[in-house]
């Protein structure tokens, strides 16, 4: 990521996700997000927000 993408992308990562965000990021890491929500479901949601932005990012960049 070039010095000029950088302020873009932090706007990207704090841009409201959709559903597809986050449905695409389950399903390509489903076994961790049954794990993590079996175990604390604040937690498993925190986790897969973090994951579903990471992945919008990768996507984008």
């Amino acid at each position: 990521m070039t010095e000029e993408e950088q302020p873009r992308a932090a706007a990207d990562w704090e841009a409201p996700l959709t559903q597809a965000d986050i449905d695409a990021a389950i399903s390509h890491n489903r076994s961790e997000y049954e794990r993590l929500l079996a175990l604390d479901a604040e937690v498993a949601a925190g986790w897969i927000d973090y994951v579903a932005r990471a992945e919008r990012l990768e996507r984008q960049y």
